[in-house]
């Protein structure tokens, strides 16, 4: 199915991006923009907007004109219900949309922050203003600005960490401190932020950053709280770099990894695996191995050399860009235990991660603005930082392959955590298109980052690292593995880079990605693990899901412009003809699927099944349809669809159903689009996407 004019992502996005939804308004192709007047404009507020932890506060929804009826994102409050009382025990924004009797609706949000006061502790030294030395400046109620001036200052905050919002100017680098208790701080020259439960460090390029990069330069992992907490305390009280770094190369943990006593040779190949994750350069290595056998490096120089070089500040930005943060000193942090790192060989084993830049909320606000206006409900929150994710899959033959995927991280405070997102793309027929070589600011990947998921997106087989070997087109195996292994590897990745996911995982896609993401849901399903475990919704739209309802379509659609070809496109009557007259219909139904300007090896195994009437084969390789989901699944499609037939979807609900899915569990939603075919249904699924994610994903 060629969507090369329209499936690039951010077309998707600025399409959707037409849709109003902040006024229930929805432009549909061919169509007029259908009538806002009717629309409810709601607000929503919190009395009292900050609590007390284990109190409660009432949420009030104001519409006008008013509403005949509520959706909540909380289940504490009534649907339908104008108001109700929640008692978050942490930060929360709350959702709710009104309807009316027209069918129109209107979402509004607000906040209720929860001040968690630590025992009283005496901080020594505390000053109001900044001195020459290393100051701790309390924060008064007011807009505050403070300068700390020289010397390591820490600004002091009463409450916990998770009442405050902590964001950087990318442009001036002064951090703001915001909260509803303590009004907005603006920081300059502070490298300490400390709230009655931990204290975040904003010195990335300081001491704080170099004993965190020097943790994963020299175990390959992330700081533990009690260990970050004592080095950084050590060099802020005068410790020098080298000092800590031969710490570390004398410690049992560091001699288990690298060896009690390596050879130099040795030595180095295992910094550059370790550190910089990749085998060593020539030239790199030839250097420093001649600087360690004449004497003029030791080991120790040697670490922190890696430990800040370029290339390794670059790899570890991602995880410190909002600070650098651990639990004060006799804290006990009431949440859950992570889960154990455990690395991946073979399939779903994490390879390299790369960083692509951090895009700023404005830089991805202004590309949206090139579409038109952009709605409050989809308006980016967070910068982005994106990276390129290598990893290990499978073909269509079941072969390892190196893989690629962009991942797309928002910048949020410290410790934030984040739902995640996998989205399959369409199908694409350049390389330079696929989501890893395209990571700009307007790319859904992206804006849907800025919304606060942690997105990841797989490139397929036969596109970024594993260009040039054939894609896998419609083939149910190799199509789930390469999400599926791609959820593995950037879990370990998460796991030991600090990045925080909240547990809840989302599938999406449209066309070849609802396929995609139909397969790779089914293989979940299928598994107990984590991601299956994980898995709240998924929301495939326009797939064809069972296979050869959409090649019956098409070759319907090319008998009725040339008979004459049309006749010779019977399956199973083809193998009675010549393997040259085989091979020039495979080559018109594929023009007709993909075109013809194309850089990217399609895999016609599904093709080749399909005209040889093997059914058999296409059920077993193929089709993704007939399977019993037990997480919600939200099927969408267009009635006219001519390209990918909306007898797929319908046959994909009926087996579904068949097999005992309850309805509100599998559901087909109908485009309204007119006309409600393949490139017109675009715009209502992303929409209809947003919608059914904004209801169910938190920590947005």
């Amino acid at each position: 199915m060629n969507h090369y004019a329209f499936m690039r992502l951010r077309c998707l996005l600025f399409l959707a991006l037409a849709i109003t939804a902040s006024r229930g308004e929805a432009i549909l192709s061919g169509q007029a923009a259908i009538s806002a007047e009717l629309a409810p404009v709601c607000t929503l507020s919190a009395s009292p907007a900050v609590i007390a932890t284990g109190a409660s506060t009432t949420l009030t929804a104001m519409c006008n004109p008013a509403a005949s009826s509520y959706t909540w994102s909380s289940s504490d409050i009534s649907q339908n219900s104008a108001s109700g009382k929640v008692s978050p025990t942490a930060p929360t924004l709350y959702t709710v949309v009104g309807h009316n009797a027209a069918g129109s609706s209107s979402p509004a949000s607000a906040a209720v922050y929860v001040c968690n006061t630590p025992p009283q502790q005496n901080y020594p030294g505390l000053v109001l203003g900044a001195t020459a030395g290393n100051d701790q400046i309390a924060s008064s109620i007011a807009n505050d600005a403070i300068d700390g001036g020289v010397g390591v200052d820490t600004v002091v905050y009463s409450c916990n960490r998770s009442s405050f919002i902590v964001t950087k100017d990318q442009n001036t680098g002064r951090w703001t401190v915001s909260s509803a208790a303590e009004g907005l701080d603006t920081l300059s020259n502070i490298e300490r932020i400390r709230f009655g439960d931990e204290t975040l460090a904003l010195d990335l390029s300081g001491n704080a950053g170099q004993v965190y990069r020097l943790y994963q330069a020299a175990f390959n992992r992330r700081p533990d709280n009690d260990g970050l907490r004592y080095w950084i305390g050590r060099m802020d009280n005068g410790t020098t770099l080298y000092d800590v770094t031969a710490g570390f190369v004398y410690s049992t943990e560091f001699q288990a990894l690298y060896g009690s006593n390596p050879g130099n040779a040795e030595f180095l190949t295992r910094l550059y695996n370790n550190v910089l994750h990749r085998a060593p350069d020539p030239g790199g290595y030839a250097w420093w191995q001649e600087q360690l056998d004449s004497g003029k490096h030791s080991k120790i120089t040697a670490l922190t050399g890696f430990s800040e070089s370029p290339e390794n500040q670059a790899a570890v930005l991602g995880s410190i860009l909002n600070g650098i943060d651990w639990y004060n000193d006799g804290y006990t942090p009431t949440v859950e235990p992570d889960e154990p790192i455990v690395p991946t060989v073979g399939p779903g084993e994490f390879k390299k991660a790369t960083p692509l830049g951090t895009l700023s909320a404005a830089d991805i606000a202004s590309a949206l603005n090139a579409a038109g206006s952009i709605p409050a409900s989809v308006a980016p929150r967070y910068a982005v930082t994106n990276y390129r994710l290598e990893y290990l899959t499978t073909d269509g033959n079941g072969r390892e392959v190196l893989a690629s995927a962009l991942v797309s991280v928002p910048v949020k405070p410290a410790g934030a955590l984040s739902p995640v997102l996998g989205y399959q793309h369409g199908t694409i027929t350049r390389d330079a298109d696929a989501p890893s070589n395209h990571a700009q600011a307007s790319e859904p990947t992206v804006v849907m980052a800025s919304q606060g998921y942690i997105v990841l997106a797989a490139d397929y087989v036969g596109y970024g690292s594993s260009k040039g070997l054939p894609h896998p087109y419609l083939m149910a195996a190799p199509s789930a593995a390469v999400v599926t292994d791609l959820l593995v590897a950037a879990k370990y990745w998460r796991q030991t880079s600090g990045i925080r996911d909240n547990k809840q995982l989302f599938l999406a896609g449209y066309s070849e990605g609802g396929y995609t993401t139909m397969a790779a849901s089914r293989a979940l399903n299928a598994a107990n693990n984590t991601h299956s475990k994980s898995l709240v919704a998924v929301v495939p739209g326009g797939g064809p899901y069972q296979v050869y309802v959409t090649l019956d379509e098409i070759v319907k659609q090319i008998r009725d412009r040339n008979p004459f070809i049309g006749a010779l496109i019977t399956p199973g009557f083809l193998k009675y003809l010549s393997s040259a007259t085989r091979d020039w219909v495979r080559s018109e139904i594929m023009k007709q699927m993909l075109g013809s300007d194309t850089d990217v090896a399609f895999d016609p195994t599904f093709l080749d099944n399909f005209l040889a009437d093997d059914v058999n084969a296409m059920e077993r390789l193929s089709n993704v349809h007939d399977w019993k989901p037990t997480v919600s699944m939200k099927l969408f499609h267009g009635r006219d669809d001519q390209l990918v037939s909306y007898r797929s979807s319908v046959a994909t609900l009926q087996a579904m159903q068949a097999r005992g899915t309850p309805g509100n569990v599998a559901s087909l939603t109908d485009c309204n689009a007119q006309p409600a075919d393949h490139l017109g249904c675009v715009a209502p699924y992303w929409y209809f996407l947003l919608d059914q994610l904004t209801t169910l994903a938190k920590d947005l």
